[in-house]
């Protein structure tokens, strides 16, 4: 497992999904591709966005349990000011997602 498979199932496991991942590092991702077989294309760069928006960054009340290193890691240089763009696609889908996709 590559360290991108491995921050994802971190990052599933985080938030209480179980899902086999393939992780890519693209360079780009189309919008008009950002489903692929089922699964979601994202790049890493979003992949970290949508990870670093999605910790808390205020205390270490709200730390990262450390069972997730490269979770927690990332955590540590966001409390440090690390900043990065709102990502561009989510690979945990928000509510609004999950109530517009058409049922199978």
């Amino acid at each position: 497992m590559n360290h991108l498979e491995a921050l994802t199932a971190e990052w599933l496991d985080y938030n209480g999904y179980f899902i086999r991942t393939a992780v890519h590092g693209f360079a780009a991702a189309a919008d008009r591709h950002r489903k692929l077989g089922g699964g979601r294309l994202m790049t890493s760069q979003e992949l970290v966005a949508e990870i670093l928006a999605g910790i808390a960054a205020s205390s270490w009340k709200n730390a990262v349990p450390e069972g997730y290193p490269l979770i927690r890691t990332l955590q540590i240089a966001k409390m440090a000011g690390a900043q990065v763009s709102t990502p561009q696609a989510r690979l945990i889908p928000s509510e609004i997602e999950i109530l517009s996709e058409p049922a199978d």
